[in-house]
């Protein structure tokens, strides 16, 4: 008996170890994150995103739309995952492009510009002229936003939340994890359903 009640207990203590260590693994990501919606809202919504990925192009036009139609249901965490492929040749610059947008305030603004011409841009020869065009019909001041093209603190943004998606073992794009819980792509495109249910 004795023997049963000690295994028992280790087996307890090695499993919150294990659940201490996964934490601890897990990488924050970029602070403060970019985030959307009702803060308080019951569906806290992370999604991993690669600005040149078509399929994030028609996911961010869901979001938009879930949102709109639960303003106070929802809210989204943006986290940059650029994926590193040859067909994503500019997926990197893309997120520079938003993070410098949201040095000057105007990250959402770019991201739906990214992503609503993201054709345009992925297959020109001369995506930075673009980016520029976009920062200056956002109204930004166009030579800082070159300057914040490169800096330090886009660049670590960038990296951390790349950090934060390999440390939940985040291989493609979009990957959405809801009230922490990593979605399978069929439940991500049926995030209404998901949320209807609990109505």
């Amino acid at each position: 008996m004795w023997q049963a009640k000690t295994f028992a207990v280790g087996l307890v203590i090695c499993l919150l170890c294990i659940f201490e260590v996964s934490a601890q693994n897990e990488e924050p990501g970029a602070f403060p994150a970019y985030q959307t919606g009702n803060p308080d809202a019951k569906y806290k919504i992370e999604v991993f995103v690669d600005f040149q990925c078509p399929t994030c192009a028609v996911f961010g036009q869901k979001l938009n739309a879930l949102k709109a139609k639960y303003p106070n249901d929802i809210s989204i965490v943006f986290r940059n995952f650029p994926l590193a492929i040859p067909a994503h040749d500019k997926a990197r610059a893309a997120a520079k492009a938003a993070e410098a947008a949201g040095q000057q305030g105007k990250f959402w603004e770019m991201y739906d510009l990214l992503l609503r011409h993201q054709k345009r841009w992925s297959r020109s020869n001369s995506a930075d002229v673009i980016f520029n065009a976009y920062a200056k019909k956002l109204g930004l001041d166009v030579e800082a936003f070159k300057r914040d093209l490169e800096s330090e603190e886009v660049v670590v943004r960038i990296d951390r939340d790349i950090q934060r998606g390999r440390s939940l073992n985040i291989n493609a794009t979009p990957t959405v994890l809801l009230n922490g819980n990593k979605l399978t792509f069929e439940e991500a495109l049926d995030l209404e359903a998901i949320i209807l249910k609990d109505k």
